[in-house]
């Protein structure tokens, strides 16, 4: 899960929405990831595209040990 600080349609409201919120997903479901870019509007996807991408391809990559025909670079 991902999401930014600055994200105007819910940081107006908390800043630290996101943090709180994939938190208590987390704790909920039993596993998971988020990362919260510190800048950035919404989607955080597209306002830190580059980052974005390169957190996706690392969480993608994770379990690459198991799957190394899967691997996905740059």
């Amino acid at each position: 899960m991902t999401g930014s600080n600055e994200d105007e349609f819910v940081t107006d409201t908390d800043k630290n929405f996101y943090s709180k919120t994939y938190k208590k997903l987390i704790d909920e479901i039993g596993h998971g990831d988020m990362y919260v870019f510190e800048h950035g509007g919404h989607p955080a996807m597209l306002s830190n595209q580059a980052q974005f991408v390169e957190k996706t391809i690392l969480f993608l990559n994770k379990d690459e040990s198991s799957h190394p025909d899967l691997l996905i670079k740059l």
